[in-house]
């Protein structure tokens, strides 16, 4: 018996959210980083309790629907991802609070599908879980400004500082982003040389 627990314990930990395993990266997240992307790659000093906390509700979530939520939490689509990582959280503030939860359950009197059916002391409570995400040129505008800013931290100018203010968005695809983030930076620096040059003693 002591040894089919083990084996249950150690195949939920192989679908953990986070694997345990070392870590050295101490940048902070790019722009259009991933927040589990994010979380699984960062060393510094709060993400592991946040890592252990986020694998224990996972576990915690219905097993014929851990493997989806998992899946989704990866997910390289950013709105998929953040409404997953919802669900995960309110599935695990209704356990707390002393709901019993189940997932997708069938609501009466409607075709959809609620994400949750939670029940407690003779109540009965259907959840849908909807997070509000930017239009569709929001979403392409905030794309292209952290295409840039990603770029511009890449660049080796650790004491350089820019400062970038959007007047005009250009049509996707007509700016090589890499290449203007460059030209920018050279060109920043150049500038700030010349002023330390010029400056009077």
């Amino acid at each position: 018996m002591n040894c089919r627990r083990r084996q249950l314990r150690y195949v939920s930990r192989l679908m953990d959210l986070f694997p345990d395993r070392p870590r050295v990266n101490l940048r902070p997240a790019r722009v259009r980083e991933g927040r589990v992307a994010y979380l699984d790659s960062t060393a510094r000093p709060w993400a592991g309790p946040v890592r252990s906390l986020w694998n224990t509700w996972l576990r915690e979530y219905p097993e014929h629907a851990r493997a989806a939520l998992r899946g989704r939490l990866w997910s390289d689509d950013g709105p998929q991802s953040r409404a997953a990582a919802v669900e995960l959280q309110v599935h695990a503030l209704l356990r707390q609070i002393g709901w019993r939860v189940a997932v997708e359950s069938p609501a009466p009197g409607v075709s959809s599908v609620p994400d949750f059916r939670a029940t407690r002391e003779g109540l009965e409570l259907f959840v849908e879980v909807v997070v509000a995400e930017p239009n569709r040129l929001e979403a392409r505008r905030d794309r292209a400004y952290g295409e840039l800013k990603d770029a511009l931290d890449a660049l080796p100018n650790p004491g350089l500082t820019i400062d970038i203010v959007v007047k005009k968005f250009a049509p996707p695809g007509s700016v090589n982003t890499p290449a203007f983030a460059r030209a920018a930076s050279s060109g920043a620096a150049e500038l700030a040389a010349r002023q330390v040059i010029s400056r009077p003693r």
